[in-house]
């Protein structure tokens, strides 16, 4: 549900819900997203997951099983980012115009790459620097969005979460 003030006090309706579904038959822990609105039903995108440590090679193939991403021209550690790796879950999602690589369970070190590779505010940056310490014990989700656009990988957008 993507909730804002106007729903919280009643000045807009709920009109739209991301129902998220499993997909029997895969060979790895998968799912399906779905944008569901009050008179539609539109497919969002795929997910799957990878044990980092021993399906980091799955990982890679399903990359590069995408429309988006053409393997000849894009180096897969621009995707699958070394620096990230060591995390407990990848998952990979294949979206409509665009796909994204999720590291799962990533620690504070892991997400000051990340907010640094991507531009985040000085803000942001400073914030978990500053409380790195306090931060410490906790594990993080990062997620890219991206495509290949001839030989250039771009990224549309990322987000994080943190997890206890």
């Amino acid at each position: 549900l993507d909730i804002d003030a106007p729903l919280i006090r009643g000045e807009s309706d709920l009109d739209l819900v991301h129902m998220y579904i499993g997909n029997p038959g895969s060979t790895v822990s998968s799912g399906i997203c779905y944008d569901m609105r009050e008179k539609s039903a539109t497919l969002e995108n795929f997910y799957f997951f990878f044990d980092a440590a021993t399906q980091l090679q799955q990982a890679a193939d399903k990359i590069h099983c995408s429309v988006h991403v053409d393997p000849t021209r894009i180096d897969i550690d621009k995707i699958l980012l070394p620096e990230l790796r060591d995390c407990q879950t990848i998952c990979v999602a294949n979206k409509q115009d665009h796909d994204c690589v999720y590291f799962s369970g990533v620690d504070v070190t892991q997400l000051l790459f990340f907010l640094r590779l991507l531009k985040y505010p000085a803000a942001s940056i400073e914030f978990v620097e500053h409380n790195r310490a306090m931060l410490d014990h906790l594990l993080f989700d990062v997620g890219i969005d991206y495509r290949s656009e001839g030989s250039d990988l771009v990224f549309l957008k990322s987000g994080y979460y943190g997890v206890f």
